[in-house]
């Protein structure tokens, strides 16, 4: 009796056994018909009737028909693993959306700051920024960014000297004008997950220096020494940032200072105030930690 119902068991596993065995078969395997013109069709033999036609379903769903004439051979081969469905959503990495940059570029001086003659000219030239921000670009999209930046642009000595009157034999030694300019900015910034367009206007105060000037004529020495003078700066950028926090930006700032001009030479000095409108465009690359 003991015996009796082992066998029953031990039966038992074998059937379901190989059921399970069958029915992977059937899930892992599919029907492969080659045909002569080349053509390989891949799914379920749902009828054949040999020497005149077989009838195959394809996993879209759709029926053939082709004649035993048009077939090479019919095989049977693995069905590869399944694959996430296309529609799947995969999450991305969360962007960073502030960061601390460290800030550098040229200066292109532009208006009166860039001009070569008359009294309001500046004789500035091409120069360079530097500066250090943090920004910030929100879920609803609005920019923000708080930093400083320090301004050198070197003076047209050439066109300084036709200013003094241009003599043979006159030398000059000039320094450069600078800028140190705090400053916030408040805009817009595009959102997406890879690079981001932003602009915004820039309000800061500026705190500058005039170049030291000393011209030599015919062993005469005249001096205008180096004063500073301090004025609300306005502006405005617009960029790009990368997801990786590294950001292209081309800026406008401008302000105008008012000066103590103190001139010095031949025994003689004087001591006049004087407004020099500062404008520069600057060109920058910043990297965000």
């Amino acid at each position: 009796m003991r015996i009796t119902s082992a066998f029953k068991l031990w039966m038992t596993a074998l059937i379901m056994a190989t059921l399970a065995t069958s029915l992977t078969a059937q899930v892992t395997q599919r029907d492969v018909l080659y045909l002569k013109n080349g053509s390989v069709i891949r799914g379920a033999v749902l009828e054949q009737i040999p020497d005149k036609t077989v009838k195959i379903q394809t996993s879209d769903g759709s029926i053939f028909v082709f004649q035993m004439s048009e077939v090479e051979r019919i095989t049977k081969e693995g069905v590869p693993p399944p694959t996430a469905p296309t529609g799947e959503l995969v999450a991305e990495p969360e962007r960073q959306s502030g960061f601390f940059s460290l800030v550098a570029g040229g200066a292109m001086p532009v208006g009166p700051f860039a001009k070569k003659e008359d009294v309001d000219a500046g004789l500035a030239k091409f120069g360079f920024v530097a500066g250090a921000e943090y920004s910030y670009i929100s879920s609803g999209g609005i920019y923000f960014a708080i930093g400083g930046s320090y301004i050198m642009n070197s003076v047209d000595e050439e066109a300084a000297l036709k200013m003094f009157g241009g003599f043979s034999g006159m030398t000059a030694d000039i320094s450069s004008w600078t800028m140190i300019v705090p400053s916030i900015s408040l805009g817009f910034g595009s959102t997406s997950s890879g690079v981001r367009f932003f602009f915004a206007g820039d309000f800061g105060y500026a705190i500058c220096t005039t170049p030291e000037m000393k011209i030599d004529i015919m062993g005469m020495t005249f001096t205008q020494e180096s004063s500073k003078g301090n004025a609300p700066a306005f502006g405005g950028r617009v960029g790009l940032q990368t997801a990786g926090g590294v950001t292209f930006m081309v800026r406008y700032l401008a302000t105008k200072p008012k000066y103590e001009v103190n001139v010095s030479g031949t025994g003689s000095s004087s001591s006049s105030e004087a407004e020099q409108k500062q404008a520069v465009v600057l060109f920058t690359l910043g990297i965000g930690f």
